[in-house]
């Protein structure tokens, strides 16, 4: 290993609060998925765990990979409306807020900001598309739920406000960020003409 590698493992690190935080925010929001039907938990966990995990482990891989501090920080004010909405709504309806990565350091420069940020979206958005491919020719609920989750997850981050990501990559590179869109667009129009 170069030292540049070295060095890069061990930052690539994670706090027994972060991972229990981490577990936390996806165990509830796997629950919320489920719409509380615990029959459905398993096929949530991977849904969830494909798109909420995968995306902030992907925000925090990049940021660490260009030398800051990145920690999962759970949001408990948003986990407990997130409960307590499902438990209203009984399962209809969905809020998921159960925290982010943030990134410890000053004067990050905007194109490392944008690819940061890219990261989590472009993940959900790789995955999301895959796994619609495997359910046009498989079918399965799994294949369903990980692409719908999926595509609405990196769809809905790609909105152009802050705290999202796509304020940060719209800032670093426009027509990535359009192109984006459209292809996430394009993804969450397929999930609803193929799997609904």
């Amino acid at each position: 290993m170069t030292p540049q590698e070295v060095y890069f493992a061990m930052k690539m690190t994670f706090s027994r609060q972060e991972l229990q935080e981490l577990a936390i925010a996806w165990a509830v929001l796997s629950i919320i998925l489920s719409r509380l039907d615990l029959t459905l938990l398993p096929v949530s966990l991977a849904a969830a765990g494909t798109a909420f995990v995968c995306h902030e482990l992907a925000h925090k891989y990049l940021a660490v990979r260009h030398g800051y501090f990145a920690e999962f920080r759970m949001w408990r004010q948003g986990i407990l409306l997130a409960i307590l909405v499902a438990f209203i709504s009984r399962g209809s309806f969905i809020f998921a807020a159960p925290g982010a990565v943030y990134i410890f350091g000053y004067g990050i420069p905007e194109p490392v900001h944008g690819k940061i940020s890219f990261a989590g979206p472009a993940l959900n958005i790789i995955v999301g598309t895959a796994s619609l491919a495997a359910f046009s020719v498989f079918g399965g609920a799994l294949f369903a739920a990980v692409a719908t989750i999926n595509g609405y997850l990196g769809f809905f981050n790609l909105m152009p406000v802050p705290p999202l990501d796509g304020r940060a990559i719209r800032a670093w590179n426009k027509r990535l960020y359009y192109a984006v869109v459209a292809w996430s667009f394009a993804l969450v129009m397929g999930i609803e003409y193929i799997v609904f």
